[in-house]
């Protein structure tokens, strides 16, 4: 029998039996601390206080996996961060206590390493209103955050950096990111960036990225040495 891989994939990662209550014996349990070389990254909940279990767990997990292009450790590290800091705008943005949900695959077909991360607050333009009394629509919002060192954070660490190093890698990767807030839809693909307004709101934020694994390009930071 035939099964499309994108309507398996919610089952295969946890994801149904985890907000749904539905369970298949047929389908094995996914150790989070092991699943790298998996075609299905599991569907977590994290509460707003797991930065350090989501990185330890999942991002290294995600970073590592062997159908990510060629990277120095170095890089590596840095993406590593980079999704850190993903979850640390969840905290620290959302003003949700819901936890921030994370969840991926592998696409063979498409050739793309697929990761969402979302949350259930507020969004990026309330919260612009918030902590820096800007007033942008949803997708102007959005726009604006992923401007490079802009940031909604306030004090020692503004934040903003790893967003930055992120959508470098994306675009030099010929991948893309997408993030949907509230009715605010932006996307960067191919270098190019669409931002459109949606008919429906989404209520809270969500960030899915996709990685090229068909890049045959290497890379370092500039920091590095080459040889």
């Amino acid at each position: 029998d035939l099964v499309l891989l994108d309507v398996m994939m919610p089952r295969m990662n946890g994801f149904v039996a985890c907000e749904f209550g539905r369970f298949d014996e047929s389908v094995p349990e996914i150790v989070t601390a092991d699943f790298s070389e998996k075609l299905f990254f599991p569907y977590r909940k994290y509460h707003l206080g797991d930065y350090k279990l989501f990185v330890r767990e999942y991002a290294r997990g995600l970073v590592r996996s062997s159908r990510m292009p060629k990277m120095t450790d170095l890089v590596k590290e840095n993406i590593i961060d980079s999704l850190g800091e993903l979850f640390s705008n969840a905290k620290t943005h959302s003003g949700s206590s819901a936890g921030v949900f994370v969840c991926g695959q592998y696409l063979p077909d498409r050739k793309l390493i697929v990761f969402s991360i979302a949350d259930a607050g507020m969004g990026f333009s309330e919260r612009l209103r918030e902590s820096k009394n800007r007033f942008f629509g949803d997708v102007a919002a959005i726009d604006w955050a992923m401007t490079s060192w802009n940031s909604a954070r306030t004090g020692v660490n503004p934040g903003g950096g790893g967003l930055k190093l992120l959508r470098n890698f994306i675009e030099l990767n010929s991948g893309s990111i997408q993030i949907v807030s509230r009715n605010g839809y932006w996307e960067l693909r191919s270098g190019q960036v669409a931002m459109s307004n949606l008919p429906f709101e989404f209520p809270g934020t969500i960030v899915t990225i996709s990685v090229n694994t068909e890049d045959r390009q290497s890379y370092c930071m500039k920091s590095e040495s080459i040889n």
